[in-house]
């Protein structure tokens, strides 16, 4: 096998995934999940681009220990735990992955943020951060991961800070993102796309080893 040949197959084989890579890429439905379309820094404030405030404030803190972008959120304001959340458009029996970090506020020293997630109302998972003591400058983010099934065309996502430890300070979030989950037979196909690319030799190349 000449060695030339591989460049091209690869080529091929990326070609034939860039669709892929591009409609996961524009697949997340949240809106300013990151928290970057606002100024920043602002303290008890009740409105962020994209999302609904029921209730609380939250702070949009620019500090050196944000690690994705400029901006997080404070999910419990200057004071007042919050309330978030978007009303995304969803395919009904769908998977989806919720996506994001958390951290928690330094006034709570090594105490435990805690955030509940719901789904139309629905419990879904608590997220939690704590057992160390956060800095400006070094949050200790970590990720986190959380699947659930759309229950029809529109889900109501919803954040809720229920720390209620500090009245200044709870769960920090950021670089959130919601995505449909492949089905395995589409990851599957996938692969066997990128594989038959990258093996399928080209007819030139096949002439050019009879001729010999």
């Amino acid at each position: 096998m000449s060695s030339k040949c591989i460049p091209c197959w690869l080529g091929a084989g990326l070609y034939l995934l860039m669709p892929l890579l591009t409609s996961s890429a524009q697949a997340d439905l949240l809106v300013n999940g990151d928290f970057e379309v606002d100024p920043s820094p602002q303290f008890g404030i009740t409105q962020i681009t994209g999302w609904t405030v029921y209730a609380g404030t939250v702070d949009l803190v620019r500090e050196p220990g944000v690690t994705s972008g400029l901006t997080c959120l404070e999910t419990t304001g200057t004071p007042g735990a919050a309330t978030i959340g978007q009303v995304l458009a969803t395919t009904p029996g769908q998977l989806y992955l919720f996506h994001g970090l958390i951290s928690h506020h330094a006034g709570l020293g090594e105490q435990t943020a805690r955030i509940d997630m719901t789904i139309n109302g629905q419990f879904v998972a608590q997220l939690t951060h704590g057992g160390v003591q956060t800095t400006p400058t070094d949050y200790h983010w970590q990720p986190f991961d959380v699947q659930f099934v759309a229950p029809g065309a529109t889900t109501d996502l919803r954040l809720q800070d229920v720390t209620n430890l500090y009245a200044f300070g709870g769960g920090i979030i950021d670089a959130l993102s919601i995505t449909p989950v492949p089905e395995p037979t589409t990851q599957l196909a996938a692969g066997a796309a990128a594989a038959w690319a990258l093996r399928r030799p080209r007819a030139g190349h096949r002439r050019a080893r009879s001729a010999q």
